[in-house]
């Protein structure tokens, strides 16, 4: 039960870039920018009043698409909602192989559990990790590494929490420095990705455009790359535990073959 890397890498930019990972594209891009607008709406005036920023600063964040406070926090909630939503039914498409069309069950199957337990995973991974890095690295790394498949699980599995921990341990042993390598190259190629859009941005500011390019251009491209790193991580996740089926398989043919002794 080996994980393939390249593999991995290629099959997510194949997802992405299929009919319905297109689909999914736009709509959580969408998500993304609107959280993102809201989310930098609702913190320009507390800043501009800590005077962390200058006001034209504050404009370059990005501008708010909306004015209103309380609008502004309706969307940065519906729009947080709507991402973990998408995230749910990428996942559930992804781990399908679903290229043309998104498998019957993607949008509705246990929706409510799956993307509640979506977030609450997450947060605990995060905690987990956190904590494991403030008293020491390596424990920090290795709780990320063991538990990644957490959420993954939980959206294609629709089953709970503990089962979700308990089964990303398992596919992630024996194959923990690859996934190291994994999240390191899809974190690199997210770098780059950001630092070429954030100079484009400021070469357009430079140029007299528009003060929020920066901010905005960072919006958009950010959604993308969220998006890919989840099909990487649900391709690594599906590799792995259709070996594990396959091997489940070859040991039950195994064991219930007839005896050859006499």
């Amino acid at each position: 039960m080996t994980l393939r890397i390249a593999l991995a890498l290629r099959n997510g930019v194949g997802n992405l870039t299929s009919r319905t990972g297109m689909q999914l594209l736009v709509t959580y891009t969408t998500a993304f920018v609107l959280f993102q607008a809201a989310y930098n709406g609702l913190m320009a005036r507390p800043y501009e009043r800590m005077t962390v920023y200058g006001t034209r600063d504050i404009r370059a964040m990005q501008p708010a698409m909306i004015e209103a406070t309380w609008l502004q926090v309706v969307v940065l909630i519906l729009s947080v909602f709507a991402m973990g939503y998408l995230s749910v039914v990428a996942i559930r498409t992804f781990a399908a192989r679903a290229r043309r069309s998104f498998p019957a069950d993607a949008t509705s199957r246990k929706m409510t559990r799956a993307v509640h337990d979506f977030f609450v995973g997450g947060v605990a991974c995060a905690v987990l990790s956190t904590v494991g890095l403030a008293a020491f690295v390596v424990p920090g790394l290795f709780a990320m590494v063991s538990f990644v498949f957490v959420v993954v699980h939980v959206a294609d599995q629709s089953e709970g929490l503990a089962t979700a921990f308990r089964r990303s341990w398992r596919l992630a042993s024996g194959n923990r420095l690859r996934i190291s390598t994994l999240l390191l190259a899809v974190g690199l190629i997210g770098t780059a990705t950001l630092v070429v859009s954030a100079v484009g941005g400021a070469l357009l500011v430079g140029a007299n455009g528009p003060l929020g390019a920066i901010s905005l251009g960072l919006a958009v491209v950010t959604g993308p790359i969220s998006l890919y790193g989840l099909a990487v991580l649900t391709d690594a996740y599906t590799q792995l535990r259709d070996s594990e089926v396959e091997i489940s398989d070859g040991q039950s043919t195994t064991a219930d073959a007839p005896s050859a002794t006499v």
